[in-house]
């Protein structure tokens, strides 16, 4: 099994330990990355999307990838209520 994939056989139990970002972190990244609404994010490795939702939730347009079909489908379902996703 290649490594990108390791985490691919357990998202479930990935999705559920891991925890989220809190929102002083999203809210640096926003701050460092000098963004402005309307502006797009590309997530390369969303995994099962926690670090996507805090900036879904500040309206950024985002494209979010991971070689991981089951990590997607986590970050799908938990991001399914963002159209902006």
């Amino acid at each position: 099994m290649e490594e990108r994939f390791a985490f691919d056989q357990i998202a479930n139990v990935y999705k559920v330990a891991r925890p989220s970002y809190p929102e002083a972190l999203i809210e640096d990244v926003v701050s460092y990355a000098d963004l402005k609404q309307g502006d797009h994010i590309l997530e390369v490795g969303c995994g099962t999307g926690q670090a996507t939702i805090g900036f879904a939730k500040r309206g950024f347009p985002i494209v979010a990838m991971d070689p991981g079909p089951e990590m997607l489908r986590g970050a799908r379902e938990d991001l399914a209520g963002f159209s902006n996703v």
